[in-house]
């Protein structure tokens, strides 16, 4: 698996995956409480009802803080795969749009897991799961997804 450094033409090598998220085990399931950890490192979310359903194809907003950092995941069940990773391209879209610098960014698209990180923000499929990660700095967004288990 390669992923591209876009405004470059160098390629990074499987060991050079965000966070190695493609060794990561592959969610599972439709309920909040069992697909969401509630911890998450020192990361915490508010608790939800058990046997919460995921609507499908629809984006939830999840806060987990820690201290004064809260990070916002996205998540998503699109339902397949490529619809999946088409989120992936729409985060790499709106960061654009947000003024992200997305010149020095790892980004892969149409793969499994396919991935954009840039600055302070990750988005990645997993089969035909989708998450996003927006945090107030490098830093959390490490602290998070090192913890993250997907």
């Amino acid at each position: 698996m390669a992923i591209l450094i876009v405004g470059a033409a160098s390629q990074l090598s499987a060991q050079s995956v965000p966070y190695a998220i493609d060794v990561r085990r592959q969610p599972r399931g439709t309920f909040l409480d069992s697909l969401l950890p509630r911890s998450v490192g020192s990361f915490r979310r508010a608790a939800f009802a058990p046997r919460t359903p995921i609507p499908v194809n629809e984006a939830l907003k999840i806060d987990y803080g820690a201290g004064a950092d809260t990070i916002s995941l996205t998540f998503r069940i699109p339902g397949n795969p490529d619809d999946a990773q088409e989120g992936v391209t729409r985060a790499r879209e709106d960061a654009k749009d947000r003024k992200i610098d997305v010149k020095r960014a790892e980004y892969a698209s149409r793969q499994d897991p396919s991935c954009f990180r840039a600055e302070r923000l990750m988005a990645w499929s997993r089969g035909g799961y989708f998450f996003g990660v927006d945090a107030p700095s490098r830093d959390a967004l490490d602290r998070f997804m090192l913890a993250f288990p997907y």
